[in-house]
């Protein structure tokens, strides 16, 4: 395991990121150092338990298939604009990319659940983690502290790409309030059953890439924060410890129904396709008249004797071919001109 002192070259390779998101005991490396330290904090157990990123296990795959995805049916969709330190980004949700993981998201944005919450975790190439919200509201917290069951995997959705959206966990069925975004080379995200994009950053992206990665990952990896002490502290152990951290301030959401994303989504197909039949319809009109007009050049050459030159003439002229004729007709004018021109030079010269 990388020393607390070598964190800069270690998080600059994505593929030596720990797969844990928190300090939970027993997962991981050996955590008796990082342990103490919540202990010394008046953290339990409880409190030191969080959502992880974990590689894929087979037996954790909770019956997902692995085939390819049903048809689906375009559901629901969530315009979340956020103003955030860094700048506006919108969020687009999708309901038929994870149902049960949209309707929870969804509703945490719509009841300010992240509002002025820290990105606490941002590593470079990997993820920009968040949700833990500073609400006082006893209910919203119970609503975001409850899970939901784990989505089936959309494989047309996969592999991860910049800019999804997920819930991160702690095992089968686990998603809460902690969600991710994904940086660019995230090669191990989407592997754990509770990991199925439920939307993706639509705007803003820069300002998701420019959020402050200077303290890294938790420790013993970065010297970034703790989830335990964020719980018990709130923002005031960000403000005071990690005071570079960016943060949310505040997001709107718009739910836009699925039978009107439906509509719409049809209605611009429809409209694609009549612009290819308008586009071919006008491609045939220009080849017939091509056609007509390499017809009439023909005739008119086998009315001037010039069989040869007719046999030369395609089917259809090209804009290319009309150029060159264009050139020839005009460079033949402008020797003829200069020839008759001669011709009364010559004239004048000799009546003189």
């Amino acid at each position: 395991m990388t020393a607390q002192g070598e964190t800069d070259d270690f998080l600059d390779d994505p593929d030596s990121q720990p797969n844990m998101i928190d300090n939970e005991k027993g997962d991981g490396p050996d955590m008796d150092d990082v342990e103490a330290s919540m202990l010394e904090e008046g953290l339990d157990d409880q409190h030191m338990e969080g959502d992880k990123v974990y590689p894929f296990d087979p037996e954790d795959a909770n019956g997902v298939d692995d085939g390819e995805a049903p048809e689906q049916q375009e559901g629901e969709k969530a315009e979340v604009r956020c103003s955030t330190s860094k700048g506006p980004i919108v969020l687009t949700l999708h309901e038929d990319w994870s149902p049960n993981g949209y309707r929870k998201a969804a509703e945490l944005f719509e009841r300010g659940y992240y509002d002025h919450s820290h990105f606490f975790r941002v590593v470079p190439h990997f993820l920009v983690q968040f949700g833990i919200g500073y609400t006082d509201n006893v209910d919203l917290k119970k609503f975001a502290d409850s899970t939901v069951l784990d989505d089936p995997k959309r494989t047309d959705l996969m592999p991860f790409r910049e800019g999804y959206i997920s819930f991160a966990g702690s095992g089968a069925n686990s998603r809460s309030s902690q969600l991710f975004f994904a940086y660019d080379n995230a090669k191990s995200l989407g592997n754990s059953p509770w990991e199925t994009p439920i939307g993706e950053v639509t705007e803003g992206m820069e300002n998701v890439r420019n959020f402050y990665k200077g303290y890294g990952d938790m420790p013993p990896w970065g010297k970034g924060p703790q989830q335990g002490p964020i719980r018990i502290k709130g923002a005031s152990y960000i403000e005071n410890d990690f005071p570079l951290l960016d943060h949310f301030e505040t997001c709107t959401v718009r739910r836009i129904d699925g039978s009107a994303a439906a509509a719409a989504t049809k209605k611009k197909l429809a409209a694609h396709h009549e612009r290819k039949e308008v586009i071919g319809q006008s491609n045939q009109a220009e080849l017939a008249d091509e056609t007509t007009e390499g017809q009439l050049l023909r005739n008119s050459a086998l009315k001037t004797g010039t069989d040869k030159d007719a046999e030369k003439l395609p089917q259809s002229e090209t804009i290319t071919g009309k150029v060159a004729i264009i050139v020839i007709v005009s460079a033949t004018i402008l020797v003829l001109l200069r020839l008759l021109s001669r011709r009364r030079k010559d004239k004048i010269g000799k009546s003189n």
